[in-house]
């Protein structure tokens, strides 16, 4: 009896399942056809579904620090809406979570975001960089990635500290941070970051004046 294989490839419509047979042998060989260019751009069945709100004393971008890591005295809430309050449980035997948000207040909406701009840290040089390579809230999906400390899970409400966020920031998700996958060895290479100072409560306005448009 032949064995069955499976293969899964992805196209632009949908997922397609390809299956063939081969003998014992090993002498019939599926056939797979080329898979079609993979094309960019917005997407109707990628779903980004809001499950809370970041609640901070910030209403300012400029005046808002520019990395959780930066700020830790500063304090916020997350505040998860009641449908998804259950999947808190068990969070609170984590120090450390991801904090993925959706930017809403982006600098200058009515334009796409460039890919290579000043970086907060650059602006007294005015040194552009691609955008993949800046940690910088303007981008070609404004989502938001913060390390914040936990200090207290009370479902629906998570008290933390770490804030880089506008008041009234959504939440996209939130993920425990695991020093097992999250840690890498050694001393990584951080490119240009490596090169400035970087200093504790930095904000946007600190560090100089926007680049011009």
């Amino acid at each position: 009896m032949g064995l069955g294989i499976v293969r899964a490839f992805w196209y632009i419509d949908a997922p397609v399942v390809l299956c063939a047979a081969a003998n014992r042998h090993g002498d019939r060989q599926p056939r797979w056809p080329t898979p079609v260019a993979w094309q960019h751009g917005r997407m109707d069945d990628v779903p980004l579904t809001v499950i809370g709100v970041v609640r901070t004393g910030y209403a300012e971008r400029e005046a808002t620090p520019i990395q959780a890591a930066l700020n830790r005295a500063g304090h916020g809430t997350v505040e998860i809406a009641d449908a998804y309050a259950e999947g808190l449980d068990g969070l609170d035997g984590f120090d450390y979570a991801w904090l993925l948000t959706w930017l809403h207040r982006p600098d200058r909406p009515e334009e796409e975001a460039p890919l290579r701009q000043v970086p907060f840290l650059l602006r007294s040089q005015q040194r552009r960089m691609g955008i993949f390579a800046t940690r910088g809230p303007r981008r070609v999906n404004s989502i938001g990635l913060s390390l914040i400390q936990i200090l207290e899970v009370a479902a629906p409400v998570v008290r933390f500290a770490g804030v880089d966020l506008l008041d009234g920031t959504p939440v996209v998700d939130l993920k425990p941070y695991v020093s097992r996958f999250d840690r890498p060895d050694g001393e990584p290479r951080c490119g240009w970051f490596d090169q400035v100072a970087i200093d504790d409560g930095a904000t946007p306005r600190r560090l100089g004046r926007p680049a011009p448009p």
